[in-house]
């Protein structure tokens, strides 16, 4: 990949992304952020430097934006990467992308990923919060 026509890109296109963030994710072989600045949207990008981020890849849901195919990650799968991170912040988003995406979740797929990814004890605790936010709800 030319970075620099990547940052080009970017920039013609009002996203927003540093040249040397680029060349340290890739090199550190972690996400990059990049910033829709007019519609206040953040992409992350990753490399699928694991099989774990291989999977995510080949399972995302594929849209067209502006005519370009665009992948992005099944909310399963955001949500239990979210948890193998396991900061506050990032059980936030976890609870938000699972509130947001309630009615297209697969709870199967969920446990399965959990049991996978070895945080069925985080997954469980997920699981109570969610209901006594939903109950609260009621």
């Amino acid at each position: 990949m030319n970075i620099e026509s990547f940052v080009n890109f970017c920039e013609t296109n009002s996203l927003s992304v540093e040249k040397y963030e680029l060349e340290e994710g890739f090199k550190e072989k972690s996400h990059i952020s990049i910033f829709d600045l007019p519609n206040g949207i953040r992409i992350d990008l990753d490399g699928g430097y694991t099989p774990w981020h291989r999977m995510i890849v080949e399972e995302a849901d594929t849209f067209l934006y502006e005519n370009i195919p665009i992948k992005v990650a099944k909310p399963e799968h955001l949500i239990i990467n979210k948890m193998i991170k396991g900061s506050t912040l990032d059980l936030e988003d976890a609870f938000s992308v699972y509130i947001q995406n309630q009615e297209r979740i697969n709870d199967g797929l969920m446990e399965k990923l959990a049991s996978l990814k070895d945080v069925k004890d985080q997954y469980q605790e997920f699981l109570v919060k969610i209901s006594e936010f939903m109950n609260a709800l009621d």
